[in-house]
This record gives C-alpha cells, structure tokens and sequence, in this order.
C-alpha cells in the first residue's frame, strides 16, 4: 500500500468516525428527556365578582309549638282577667276558643271551677252543661233607666238586621236574575239565528198579496217560525 493510499483511508476513517458522531449525537438529543422551555409569563388573574351578602333571615314568628306552656297559675288569672273583662256568660269550651289555645283544653273546666269554688266566678248549672260569667258585685250597679235604654239599643240594632236581610235578599234575587239571562254575545247569536230563519220564510210570500188580503205580517212571521213548511 502506498503512502498516499493510506492518507486516504485515515481520512476517510476520520469522516466516518465525526458522521457517527453526528448520528450519536442527534439519537441521543431525540431520546433525552430535556423538553423546550415554556413561556414562564403568567396571564392576568381575572377580577372576580364581588360577593353580595345575602340578607339576614328574619326569626320566625312565635307559633303554638314553640310558645312556651303557661304555668297553672299564669292561667288562672288569664282566665279570670279575661271574664271579668268580658263580663258575659260562656262554657268551658267558649273561653277555650275565645283565648286560642293559650291554656290547655283540659285545664280549663278546672281553672273555671276553682275559680267559681272561690267565688271569684258565678256558675249556673244546667243539666251536664256548666255556664261561668264574672260575679257582678264587682260592678257597679246599674239602674232600670239604664236597663230600659239598652233594651231599646238592642231592639234598634235588631231591626236594622232585619232591614239588612231584607236588602240582602232583594239585591240577590236581582243579581240572580241578571246573571240567568243571556249575555249580550249570546243574543247577538240568537238575533242572528232568528232573522236567518225569517228572511227565507218572507221572501216566499207575495206582499201584494198579503197587503190585499189584508194578512197579519207578524201572525205571517210567526206562523212561519212554528211551522217545517211553507205557508
């Protein structure tokens, strides 16, 4: 082998060896795990709403479940405050309807009766009924003047009821009568209907010869309404 030969294959040999290099280098870049730098600039955090504050709720309304039960001698004297304010005679069961609830059902009759034992209430029996009023000795006097002159106001006030219910009854017959009559629509409906019924029937008659003869028109009309067939 020549010298120059073998500067060729060194040469040659150094080419091969910097292509594998190259192809080293390029397989090595292709299987790294370095990725490409990402843009590190942040976007603007958008603004966010502002939170509304959500009214307060209001506490709810003192009901029948969450009252507080009166003791037995809070109810006593709501018993007797309110008959002597009253001043009427009730049952057992009206002055339970009358306080709504506020004292138990079954502690009423008792509190009556214990308050009429004390003399603090008058109780009439009658049969099994029990009918509790205030005592009047409480009460001032009242003369018969005044007796006479209340009689009269209740008289009065019965006679203006009696007046109401007759205008009551009056002014309901009308609306009633009203309202069983046909509305405007209605009759415009049946106008129509009757006047496509007698317009035919008239075009069939001669009116020179109803005029000669001297013929009813509406016993004509009428007849002809009554009657399938022409006349």
């Amino acid at each position: 082998m020549s010298d120059d030969d073998f500067v060729l294959s060194e040469s040659e040999a150094q080419v091969d060896d910097e292509e594998d290099s190259s192809m080293e280098f390029s397989d090595n870049l292709e299987s790294s795990d370095v990725k490409p730098a990402r843009n590190t600039k942040r976007k603007p955090a958008a603004a966010k709403p502002a939170e509304t504050k959500k009214p307060k709720k209001a506490a709810p309304a003192a009901t029948k479940e969450n009252q507080k039960p009166l003791s037995e001698s809070q109810s006593r004297a709501l018993i007797l405050e309110y008959m002597v304010s009253q001043n009427r005679p009730y049952s057992h069961q009206n002055v339970f309807d009358n306080l709504h609830g506020k004292v138990k059902k079954a502690s009423v009759p008792k509190i009556l009766d214990a308050l009429a034992d004390a003399g603090k209430l008058v109780r009439k029996d009658f049969g099994k009924a029990k009918i509790y009023l205030a005592d009047q000795s409480q009460y001032p006097p009242v003369s018969q003047e005044e007796v006479t002159a209340q009689d009269q106001v209740i008289a009065d006030l019965k006679e203006q009821v009696n007046q109401a219910k007759e205008r009551i009854a009056s002014i309901s017959g009308e609306v009633n009568k009203l309202t069983s009559e046909p509305a405007d629509g209605e009759l415009d409906t049946q106008l129509e209907a009757t006047r496509n019924e007698v317009l035919p029937c008239l075009k069939s008659f001669d009116m020179q010869r109803l005029t000669r003869r001297r013929v009813d028109l509406k016993f004509v009309v009428n007849k002809c309404l009554l009657s399938p067939r022409r006349i």
